[in-house]
């Protein structure tokens, strides 16, 4: 017995990790899911580039669906993730309609390419060359949702409108993460009262996200969900500009009518 005695208590220790390492959702429960969402942005903020896939859609009596794509360039200093170059392409469906644009960015949008399906260009070109100082109403129109449309794509933005009173993560598998709020207030449209946002991350080694799913009941009835997908985290390719022959000037092109 002396010597079973001493075998288990040097294999003890061993056991307890095994056992600790096994048990599933323990670890996840002692987590602070406030401190999670926090490492996570704080990660990706001192990304230098990302590719991105965003798919957001409603379902119920209204239903639409929209997705954003692209390549971002971002700043890892000064003011972290600012984006400095970008590629983004947006396409909307819904019963009045198709939308989408395609915008080409450089040096924080001093320079903007874009390409809309309003915008009514020659033959043979593609883009516009936008005068952001024009008086031009639509470019004042164009440039408001542009920017407005960064919220649903840009990783500083994800998980922000999450309510962090009532945040929690209810398991956590490896590099999955599943997590629940009360509500969703700065979303469009803001979430029920009496529906509660789920929430599933995945990440890599690096603690940067590469996948989010989050579902939510809106204040219009409708079933909410968008996924997010962030591949290729400081090794983007870069953002080329559009051949010039392809480029027409402000005064060539026209705004369309919805």
């Amino acid at each position: 017995m002396g010597n079973t005695g001493a075998v288990l208590r040097r294999l003890l220790p061993v056991l307890l990790l095994l056992l600790t390492g096994c048990g599933g959702g323990a670890p996840a429960a002692a987590a602070d899911p406030v401190e999670l969402l926090d490492r996570w942005r704080d990660a990706m903020a001192h990304q230098g580039s990302v590719r991105f896939e965003v798919d957001t859609r409603a379902e119920g009596r209204d239903p639409w669906h929209t997705t954003w794509s692209g390549v971002l360039h971002l700043a890892t200093s000064g003011f972290l993730g600012t984006t400095k170059d970008s590629d983004v392409t947006m396409r909307h469906e819904s019963k009045y309609g198709r939308s989408g644009y395609h915008v080409v960015d450089f040096d924080d949008t001093r320079e903007t390419y874009v390409e809309h399906t309003r915008l009514r260009l020659p033959v043979g070109k593609s883009f516009v060359r936008l005068d952001r100082d024009t008086q031009v109403p639509w470019v004042w129109d164009l440039t408001r949702q542009i920017s407005m449309d960064s919220n649903d794509f840009h990783p500083s933005a994800l998980f922000g409108d999450l309510d962090r009173d009532t945040l929690r993560l209810v398991a956590a598998t490896g590099d999955r993460y599943v997590l629940a709020a009360g509500r969703a207030e700065e979303s469009n449209p803001a979430t029920s009262a009496s529906s509660e946002v789920t929430l599933t991350v995945w990440t890599d080694d690096a603690d940067r996200v590469t996948r989010a799913e989050q579902s939510s009941v809106g204040e219009d009835r409708q079933q909410h969900h968008t996924t997010t997908v962030f591949a290729d985290w400081g090794a983007a390719p870069p953002v080329r500009r559009p051949p010039a022959d392809t480029v027409a000037g402000m005064a060539e092109v026209t705004w369309s009518p919805r």
